[in-house]
C-alpha cells in the first residue's frame, strides 16, 4: 500500500470517529436536557409537598377551637373579634371556616 493510501485510510477513519463522537455528543446533550426537566420537576413537586403539609398542619392545629368559634359565629360575630376572645390568630378562625366549608360540601 502506498503511503497515501494509508494516509486516506487513516483521515477516512478520523472522519468516522468525529461524527461518531459528535452524534453521542448530541445525544447526551439531549439526555441532559430531559434529566433538568425531571428535577424541575422533582422539585416543584417536593415544593408542593411541603406546601400541603403546612396547610394541613395548620388546619389540624385549628380544629380545638372549631366548636368555640362556631358558636361565635352563630352571634354574628367578626372574625377579629372571635380570633381575640379566644385567644387565638385570625387564620385560626378562618381556617375552622375553611373546615366547616369542606365538611359541608
Amino acid at each position: 500500500m502506498s503511503l497515501v493510501m494509508v494516509l486516506s485510510l487513516l483521515l477516512l477513519l478520523l472522519a468516522g470517529v468525529l461524527l461518531f463522537g459528535l452524534f453521542t455528543y448530541k445525544k447526551a446533550v439531549k439526555k441532559v436536557a430531559y434529566l433538568e426537566e425531571i428535577l424541575a420537576i422533582k422539585e416543584q413537586t417536593i415544593s408542593n409537598l411541603e406546601a400541603s403539609r403546612v396547610s394541613v398542619k395548620s388546619l389540624i392545629q385549628a380544629l380545638p377551637y372549631r366548636e368555640a368559634v362556631l358558636k361565635e359565629l352563630q352571634a354574628h360575630l367578626p372574625r377579629e373579634e372571635i380570633a381575640k376572645r379566644l385567644g387565638v390568630e385570625v387564620s385560626v378562625v378562618e381556617n375552622v371556616l375553611k373546615i366547616e366549608a369542606l365538611l359541608n360540601a
